[in-house]
Order: C-alpha cells, then sequence, then structure tokens
C-alpha cells in the first residue's frame, strides 16, 4: 500500500477503497513521503475515517499534537478495547486526544478542574474508571505529569461515551441519572447494602442501560407485561418503589416509563431487600 500524505513521524494516511485511512505506529512516517510504500509491520492503530468532516477534524489535530500524545491515546483506546471487550466510537481518538492535550496545557498554566462526578464513575464505572487511572499512570510515565483521580474520571467519561456513542454532557447526565434514582431505592430500602455485592453491581448494570434509555427517549417498548400482577401482589415495596422512580423521571425528565421497565425495576429492588 502506498502512503498518501506524512502527518508526522508517527501518523501517516493511506486511500483505500476510496476511503482515506489513518495508521499510526512509532516512525511510520520516518523519512517518509507521499507513494512511499507503508511499512506494515510497524501498524499500531488503524482508523478508517468515515466522513470528510471527521478526516479533517483527525488531521488538523494530529498536525498540531505532539506525537507522544498520539501514542497514549493508542493505548489508552487499545487497552479500552481489550477490558470492556467492544468496538468503540472512531471519534474517541479525536475527542480523547482534544481533552487530553488541553488537559496538559491548563496543568502547566496551573489550572486544575475538581470532577463533580468522580465518585459517582469510581462506583458506577469501575472499568472505565480503572482505564482512566492507566491513562494518568501512562501520562506520568511518558511525560512526568502526575495527575489526580479526577483527571482519571474525566477520561472514563470519554471512553464511557464512546461505548454508549452519546455525547459527554449526555454522558453526564446518564451519570446524574442513576445517582439520582440509586438515592431513591436506597431511601426506601432504608438498609445498608454491600456495594460490592453481585446483587448490587448487577442493579447498576441495570441502571445504566436505564439512564441511557430515559437520555435516549427510546424507553422499553409499552406492552402488557404478565409478570406486573405478581409483582404489584408479591412485591408491594418494590414496586411502591419503582413507581416513585417513575414518578420521578417523568417530572424531571418528561419521559414516561413503561410497565416492562417497572417489572424489571422492582425485580431488582426486591433482591436488595430480600438480602
Amino acid at each position: 500500500m502506498k502512503i498518501y500524505q506524512v502527518l508526522n513521524n508517527n501518523v501517516v494516511t493511506c486511500i483505500d477503497k476510496g476511503k482515506e485511512v489513518v495508521y499510526i505506529g512509532t516512525g511510520i512516517g520516518f523519512h517518509k513521503k507521499s507513494m512511499d510504500d507503508l511499512e506494515e509491520e510497524k501498524i499500531q492503530q488503524k482508523y478508517i475515517l468515515t466522513t470528510n468532516a471527521l478526516t479533517e477534524q483527525l488531521i488538523n489535530l494530529m498536525e498540531q499534537t505532539p506525537s507522544v500524545y498520539l501514542e497514549i491515546v493508542s493505548n489508552i483506546i487499545e487497552r479500552s478495547k481489550q477490558v470492556l471487550q467492544k468496538e468503540l466510537n472512531e471519534n474517541l481518538f479525536i475527542t480523547l486526544t482534544d481533552h487530553i492535550a488541553f488537559t496538559i496545557e491548563r496543568y502547566q498554566k496551573g489550572f486544575v478542574i475538581k470532577n463533580a462526578f468522580l465518585w459517582d464513575i469510581k462506583k458506577l464505572y469501575e472499568n472505565e474508571f480503572l482505564l482512566g487511572k492507566y491513562a494518568i499512570q501512562l501520562i506520568h510515565e511518558q511525560l512526568n505529569i502526575d495527575f489526580e483521580d479526577d483527571e482519571a474520571a474525566f477520561i472514563a467519561l470519554h471512553i464511557m461515551n464512546a461505548g454508549f456513542n452519546v455525547g459527554i454532557d449526555v454522558m453526564e447526565q446518564i451519570t446524574k441519572v442513576i445517582r439520582d434514582v440509586m438515592k431513591i431505592i436506597l431511601y426506601d430500602c432504608g438498609k445498608e447494602i454491600d456495594e460490592d455485592s453481585l446483587i448490587y453491581l448487577r442493579l447498576m448494570n441495570h441502571l445504566k442501560y436505564f439512564a441511557q434509555r430515559i437520555m435516549s427517549k427510546t424507553p422499553y417498548e409499552e406492552k402488557d407485561n404478565p409478570l406486573i400482577d405478581v409483582i404489584v401482589n408479591n412485591y408491594p415495596k418494590a414496586y411502591a418503589c419503582s413507581l416513585k422512580i417513575k414518578e420521578f423521571i417523568c417530572e424531571s425528565y418528561a419521559c414516561e416509563i413503561s410497565q416492562e421497565e417497572l417489572v424489571y425495576l422492582s425485580i431488582h429492588i426486591q433482591r436488595l431487600l430480600d438480602v
């Protein structure tokens, strides 16, 4: 394959089946020029750019960003895919590179921002937070910059966003929905809950997708669920809690909760009550 454009020593583009593809690898562009052969054994990351706007964004970013930042971000994304076992939105490379470059610039000027969602992200998105910790460790090793857990949480938000395919602002709203719903559940249950228990983790996992459906306005399809009578008759306290959550979501986010959603919420809440 022939190189189309050399962006820097570690980044080149090629044309493959009519699409511009970005290849990242240590030394992949060193002493190279347009129409030279691509050294495929040096490829560490490959990005197929699906739109001209995305191509222009990425190329402009790479031309202005130190190559070490690009290597750090490539490493973070590769580790994230391995840990989460799923593909991530291709925009992550752009948004995370831009975020890290801006954060480092801000840090060097003495500006440090606290993350209001630090506690929530630690508890609700443990894998993504650990990836954020991995990221700040890489930054320390490569650039001798020491970030606090607040930055690990910011990076975790970007990774979560890429997994859910929503914007960072929406991801923050999703986190807020989970936090507020959990407050209702904990108050209603009136008991301490082991946050390391499997039941708690299952509830958290359900609430992540519940909150995503709320923010994307795509709740479960409304239909009669034969379990609803069983829930009402056998789990009245859990069902009552679910109705409070429904009222809260309706008032706060103008989103109706379906009968199907109430059933699943009640089942998870009952598991907590049974402990």
